[in-house]
């Protein structure tokens, strides 16, 4: 120590803190070394037995650590080396190694360094020493025997919980295989609460590395005694893990989804410890071959991080197991409801057929009545004529109803057919219309004035595109009048006495397409209406089904067309308007 300038390097056993302080000669030797400059770092083993000793070390060097089994002694300054592998407690060396080689000095230098930087500080082993506190460490495991038996301590000294994830279900039946299993029984005996994360296996081939030669489960309770040899035979995984599941009953035993599937085992003992595998082949048959390196850590805040983790894939897969619940009991209900659709619905056809047959005698006959009696009625019994003319004109509405049913249940069954044809578009607007003033003549509703107006644009001479003033369009001429009366019916409904309604004809020959539109005064559309304008029973009349503008659109879209509607811009009322393909010229 009379040679020291800069430094002194020294580590002792757990003995030689007693010797330091209690010698007066190096407890001296230590003091000079600090003040002609020198620097002291020391590492020693700190335990119950030498505290005090230590905490007196602490005050004679600049920095003092701590080191786990350190044996004998050795210290290096900057020409000398000087080891023992003796030390008495409270007592003088005895026998020294001693060199001023420079290799020596090296070479004991870098032992003292490597040492050092594994070692912790003093302050830090004093407090857990006197608070009773576990020192918290990282630790890498690389044998797996060594880990696993950690694993079966840490197992063994939970108090509260248990969680564990596994990386796949063939790693749980390894670890079963591995003893696990009767760890888990004695931890569920005691109270502990046991959660068991298990990726779903889905492969559906056997697996005869599964079964090692003395059963994938270690029990002497085992109810068949050919247990073991079946175990031999393939089986498959997840009838494994459900087995296993019946010896732990009392455990929370999650199957999770595949995704969960990893190369990591985790467990967490009462959110204080935990211990992380990696899984190198679950094929093997030996548990201790399939798992590689592992780490464990007593530091809190590591273990709650993977139990939220491990808790969080807990939740996931209850939501997931909801779900699919949900989801099955939604297609269920879907199917009931789809079977109730095709009884409604083949109920209303046979019903609308069935009212449709009565309905044409009552009808043909009224109009036959009136049509040869109507003068002598006038003059003899206009009551009757009257009676007449409400029975008609009830028959024509039920007829109507009847024939929108059949074709709201062909739409919604995927049944409606149509019939195309070449049709002069100008001919059927013209014809639905004489039909219209016609009855408007004979009857003493709305008495409104219909006007037809025909629109043309290009940018196209007339004779390269094929426009004139006959306009063919490819379509089911019927339903078409079909279309066109709806619109017209709805406007007279909803125009006041002696309105005028537009028809309009609009040929677009860019777009090789033609837009027909009815024009009233009236009312315009309802807001609340709006949204839903085209959907089923959607109404604001008393008297109408809310069927008409689905079935037109429906016809129209099944036709290549489509169909929209909006309140006049200028002036109140509204323009239901609907589009259909022009006819290519050959």
């Amino acid at each position: 120590m009379n040679n020291v300038k800069d430094r002194m390097d020294i580590f002792f056993d757990k003995e030689a803190p007693s010797i330091v302080i209690d010698v007066k000669e190096y407890r001296t030797g230590y003091n000079n070394i600090r003040k002609r400059g020198g620097r002291i770092r020391a590492f020693t083993e700190i335990t119950r037995e030498n505290l005090q000793h230590c905490k007196e070390l602490i005050k004679l060097v600049d920095e003092l650590r701590h080191l786990d089994g350190v044996r004998g002694g050795l210290a290096i300054s900057e020409t000398e080396y000087m080891a023992t592998t003796v030390l008495q407690e409270s007592a003088p060396l005895t026998e020294v190694i001693y060199s001023n080689v420079r290799e020596v000095v090296e070479q004991g230098q870098y032992i003292f360094d490597t040492l050092w930087s594994t070692a912790t500080p003093a302050e830090q082993k004093i407090k857990e020493l006197e608070e009773g506190v576990e020192r918290q460490v990282i630790q890498v495991i690389t044998d797996t025997h060594t880990s696993i038996s950690r694993a079966f301590d840490l197992i063994s000294s939970a108090r509260n919980e248990i969680l564990v994830m596994f990386a796949s279900a063939k790693t749980f039946l390894l670890a079963a295989d591995a003893y696990t299993l009767n760890h888990y029984q004695k931890a569920l005996q005691r109270g502990i609460n046991l959660t068991i994360l298990v990726p779903v296996y889905e492969d559906s081939k056997k697996d005869t590395n599964l079964a090692s030669n003395e059963g994938y489960v270690h029990d002497d309770d085992d109810d068949d005694p050919d247990d073991k040899h079946n175990n031999n035979r393939s089986v498959n995984v997840n009838e494994q893990v459900n087995k296993i599941r019946k010896k732990i009953q009392n455990a929370n035993l999650i199957v999770t989804d595949k995704s969960s599937n990893t190369k990591i085992t985790i467990m967490v003992i009462d959110n204080s410890k935990s211990m992380i595998w990696e899984l190198k082949d679950d094929t093997l048959k030996d548990p201790y071959q399939a798992g590689g390196i592992a780490t464990y850590s007593n530091i809190p805040s590591v273990a709650s991080s993977y139990a939220s983790i491990i808790q969080i894939i807990r939740k996931q897969t209850g939501l997931y197991e909801q779900l699919k619940d949900s989801k099955e009991r939604l297609e269920m209900l879907n199917k009931q409801l789809e079977s109730h659709n095709i009884i409604q619905q083949e109920f209303i056809n046979i019903a609308a057929h069935e009212l449709r047959t009565p309905i044409q005698p009552i009808l043909g006959l009224s109009e036959i009545a009136l049509a040869r009696n109507e003068k002598m009625l006038d003059r003899d019994d206009p009551q009757l004529k009257e009676t007449l003319e409400v029975i008609s004109r009830n028959a024509k509405r039920l007829h109507r109803l009847t024939d929108d049913i059949l074709d709201v249940t062909r739409i919604d069954s995927k049944i409606l057919k149509l019939n195309k044809e070449s049709v002069v578009i100008d001919e059927v607007i013209d014809n639905v219309i004489d039909d219209f003033r016609n009855k408007i003549d004979h009857t003493s509703e709305n008495q409104v004035r219909l006007v037809k107006m025909i629109k043309s644009h290009s940018n196209k001479p007339k004779h390269d595109t094929g426009s004139s003033s006959v306009t063919k369009l490819i379509c089911d001429k019927n339903r078409t009048i079909q279309i066109i009366s709806n619109l017209i019916s709805n406007a007279i409904k909803f125009s006041s006495n002696n309105g005028i309604i537009t028809i309009s004809k609009e040929v677009n020959v860019d777009n090789r397409s033609i837009v027909i539109s009815v024009i009233d005064r009236g009312s315009g559309i309802d807001p609340d209406i709006f949204p839903r304008l085209f959907s089923k029973f959607s109404t604001r009349s008393n008297h109408g089904t809310g069927l008409g503008l689905y079935i037109c659109k429906n016809l129209v879209e099944a036709q290549g067309g489509r169909i929209w509607a909006q309140d006049n811009k200028n002036g109140p009322g509204a323009t239901f308007s609907f589009s259909l393909p022009i006819a290519i010229p050959n």
